[in-house]
């Protein structure tokens, strides 16, 4: 029962810390969209420019 508790915790904590990590890729990837001005080519007029917000 011990090691079944220990692998509950351990899935628990390696989603949260996946879920950290994706946070920080799109962040990473709005910056990065953000300094290349792909909104420019990739954005119809009228259109919300920053949707990973």
């Amino acid at each position: 029962m011990q090691k079944l508790v220990t692998l509950a915790l351990l899935l628990v904590i390696s989603q949260l810390a996946m879920a950290d990590a994706d946070t920080g890729l799109v962040k990473q990837g709005k910056y990065l969209a953000e300094m290349a001005d792909c909104y420019a080519c990739h954005t119809a007029e009228g259109e919300n420019r920053t949707r990973a917000d």
